[in-house]
């Protein structure tokens, strides 16, 4: 029944992800305008990538399988690569970490997205339209290496995230990054216990979608910064 429900309506949901998500970057956009906090403008970035990420995976139903497609399924795979890894310095950020600790997430990040990025580009791609979804993602001749790398380091940031989150508790007395960092790691997996990993994808999606509106919510209480 549920799968049913999901494979009927996985188009419509990925529309009102990618609205949701430019929604957001443009409250993040706005705050970090108005405070001038850093990490503001992190996040406003991180949500403007992952609404080119949903926007594709939107536009796939219109434009049908093809070169355009796949070309623009091709740089959402490299944008998404570079990124995903800007979550290091927004928990660097948000912690108020000094200036050492600091650079060691900027050189994470770098690190990361590097690796994201040459991931991307050695990905074999092919047309995998599911729920209505019409869209390109990795094939069997992607390097084992290139495939571990898309896989499994996003649910390490995501770890991180949580760690910054339950330190956020005590340090700033919010509650808002942890639960971004344990809804975008829950949804990023759940399909992979319940039988649903032809739909991971929306799931991760779904889970992005909430980690930036988290993070809309804990930049509300951030104030006006005069550095």
């Amino acid at each position: 029944m549920f799968r049913t429900i999901i494979t009927a309506i996985g188009w419509i949901l990925i529309m009102i992800i990618a609205v949701v998500e430019l929604i957001t970057f443009f409250g993040l956009l706005k705050r970090s305008l108005y405070n001038k906090r850093k990490v503001c403008t992190y996040m406003a970035l991180l949500a403007l990538g992952l609404f080119f990420d949903a926007a594709v995976l939107s536009v796939g139903r219109f434009v049908g399988t093809g070169s355009l497609l796949q070309t623009l399924s091709k740089v959402r795979m490299i944008v998404r690569g570079f990124m995903i890894p800007l979550i290091l310095p927004i928990c660097a950020y948000a912690l108020d970490m000094k200036n050492s600790p600091k650079r060691v997430f900027w050189l994470l990040m770098l690190a990361c997205s590097a690796a994201g990025v040459v991931a991307a580009v050695f990905a074999k791609i092919v047309p995998s339209p599911r729920a209505g979804i019409v869209r390109y993602t990795s094939s069997s001749a992607t390097p084992l290496w290139a495939d571990a790398i898309s896989m499994y380091m996003p649910l390490a940031i995501y770890a991180i995230l949580i760690l910054c989150g339950f330190a956020m508790i005590f340090k700033a007395k919010t509650i808002w990054i942890l639960l971004a960092g344990l809804v975008v790691a829950g949804l990023t997996v759940v399909g992979q216990f319940t039988g649903f990993e032809d739909l991971s994808f929306l799931f991760a999606s779904f889970g992005e979608m909430w980690m930036l509106v988290f993070f809309h919510a804990y930049t509300k209480k951030l104030k006006k910064s005069y550095l």
